[in-house]
């Protein structure tokens, strides 16, 4: 189990123990795609115009 430190250098470690592992690739991609949503970066910017449409100002 990976939990339990926010640690960067303590996380890479504890991946590169894992070795090849689908499930932390999956994880990994989905917090990609999250985080390029949030961050509205192309391709995924589809929802920024809108939101700048419909904001109060």
């Amino acid at each position: 189990v990976m939990t339990g430190t926010l640690n960067m250098l303590d996380l890479s470690v504890l991946l590169a123990e894992l070795g090849p592992n689908r499930t932390v690739a999956v994880a990994f991609g989905f917090l990609s795609i999250g985080i390029s949503l949030k961050l509205a970066l192309f391709p995924l910017h589809f929802w920024l115009p809108n939101a700048y449409t419909y904001a109060p100002s």
